[in-house]
């Protein structure tokens, strides 16, 4: 997991950047310490080093990384669903699962 501090002005256009990216499973834009985190898939150190010096620093507006490595995984849960620009109105994301009918 990365979390990305990002010049302000600059955070969908970075997001979409690594949205794009090969590498890239998930970029989500956050409260808190970074504005985006990202969940990134490589083979080896080598290939995680090549996007966390090469590939992330090359985007206008990424000002730091900070990384996380997944050393273990409790739970995976990907059912939940968030409003996006297209669906405003929808409920925000708590977590909990989707369920749908039918």
């Amino acid at each position: 997991m990365i979390g990305i501090k990002v010049a302000r002005d600059r955070v969908d256009a970075v997001g979409r950047e690594l949205a794009a990216h090969p590498a890239v499973c998930y970029v989500a834009a956050a409260t808190g310490t970074f504005h985006l985190l990202v969940e990134v898939m490589a083979s080896t150190n080598r290939d995680l080093a090549g996007f966390l010096l090469e590939d992330i620093m090359k985007i206008e507006g990424v000002i730091d990384t900070e990384t996380a490595l997944i050393i273990r995984l409790y739970k995976q849960a990907s059912e939940w669903q968030m409003a996006t620009e297209k669906d405003p109105d929808a409920p925000a994301a708590s977590g909990s699962k989707s369920h749908k009918s039918g």
